[in-house]
């Protein structure tokens, strides 16, 4: 995720300005090819992707000691999905839709880890730091990093965004790291993907 600097709209109408730490990469301005069997690790084919088609990006930056991850999905299927959410009606650019959108978020898009020896304990839910929010045309990137303040024996994450408002709906997550990329598909009821392969060291 090294494009360059760019603007990121807060919900709360401020303006940040990020590097290179996050900007999205080629894989944010384009949907992949169709998806394979869930957790298939695969390279894809640009096409223009549907409005049941979510892609999320996740890089493993250990200097930095966090996860970056950007999430884009279908606006106005986002509003729909956060106003059956909160049982009102919230529109995602609405800066006092906030806490439905992130409550949404941590619902939607999970990651745990586990610190110990496989089967030693159980995985732990990671906190979201909240980065913010981009507009692309119909589709809105949404911005948060992970703290990792250990490097963890194992992570598995879970993108089951927009899964509540279509059985079709098709989410694909890239995930890298030191040692290279792992593409997953996750539909619906496909549970947990393994990305402790992003962990690794070159």
């Amino acid at each position: 995720m090294n494009r360059g600097a760019f603007t990121v709209r807060l919900v709360g109408g401020a303006a940040l300005v990020l590097g290179a730490a996050l900007a999205i990469s080629g894989h944010s301005a384009l949907a992949h090819g169709h998806a394979p069997a869930a957790g298939a690790n695969v390279a894809g084919t640009a096409r223009p992707h549907p409005a049941d088609e979510g892609v999320a990006e996740l890089e493993y930056v250990p200097e930095r000691g966090r996860l970056e991850v950007a999430v884009r999905v279908h606006g106005s299927t986002l509003d729909q999905a956060l106003s059956a959410y909160v049982g009102r009606e919230v529109k995602v650019e609405d800066p006092k839709g906030e806490v439905a959108l992130l409550g949404y978020l941590a619902d939607g898009f999970r990651l745990e880890t586990r610190l110990s020896a496989p089967g030693d304990r159980p995985f732990l839910p990671c906190a979201q730091e909240w980065i913010g929010l981009e507009f692309d045309g119909p589709d809105v990137w949404l911005y948060f990093e992970v703290p990792m303040l250990a490097a963890p024996a194992e992570l598995r994450g879970s993108f089951e965004m927009l899964f509540d408002r279509f059985t079709t709906q098709v989410n694909v997550l890239f995930a890298s790291g030191p040692s290279g990329e792992e593409r997953h598909v996750f539909r619906f009821a496909s549970g947990w993907a393994d990305l402790s392969g992003v962990l690794r060291p070159a």
